[in-house]
């Protein structure tokens, strides 16, 4: 969530800076689902002057640490990421603030759901190291159509604008 901030306002209020303040350590790790690291390097150095730790699980960029590297971010990756909740955009009072969520949740509930029984399902597994030939043949699976692709159109783009004291999606396609 630190990572959306940037995106969602040129300037991120004091209260999410000071919310920031009261999660980061020097041992921390932000990890993204895909991304560039391009709008966390901008919020920490302008707010914090440093270059955290940044993982990103598919990432088109060589300047941060990567599981998959891909020559254009992998869509798909992001689709798994659509939450519930909204995107946090200020936290107030330790009270958090977020914006609608993006897409019908009747089709985002479904998607969690699995990835939850996944993850109950695999401590009953025996992994014996990281094999990054499994990450690349999920990645080109998720690519060659996933279910909900024909339930939700997915934005390529998509930024906030302020609307009052809330926040509105902007989607392009």
């Amino acid at each position: 969530m630190i990572l959306s901030i940037s995106m969602l306002r040129g300037m991120p209020s004091p209260s999410y800076i000071a919310y920031v303040r009261t999660i980061y350590t020097d041992d921390a790790v932000i990890v993204d689902s895909h991304g560039t690291g391009r709008s966390c390097a901008k919020f920490f150095k302008e707010h914090f002057k440093i270059k955290p730790t940044y993982l990103a699980i598919v990432n088109s960029s060589q300047k941060n640490h990567a599981i998959v590297r891909q020559k254009t971010l992998c869509e798909e990756i992001e689709k798994l990421n659509y939450d519930v909740c909204g995107t946090l955009y200020d936290v107030e009072d330790g009270k958090p603030l977020r914006c609608e969520p993006e897409y019908d949740l009747r089709f985002i509930r479904p998607m969690h759901a699995c990835i939850n029984k996944c993850v109950q399902l695999i401590p009953h597994f025996t992994l014996q190291e990281f094999d990054k030939r499994v990450v690349e043949w999920a990645v080109k699976t998720m690519k060659s159509k996933l279910v909900f692709d024909d339930y939700l159109l997915h934005a390529r783009y998509h930024c906030h604008i302020p609307d009052g004291d809330v926040l509105q999606h902007i989607h392009l396609f």
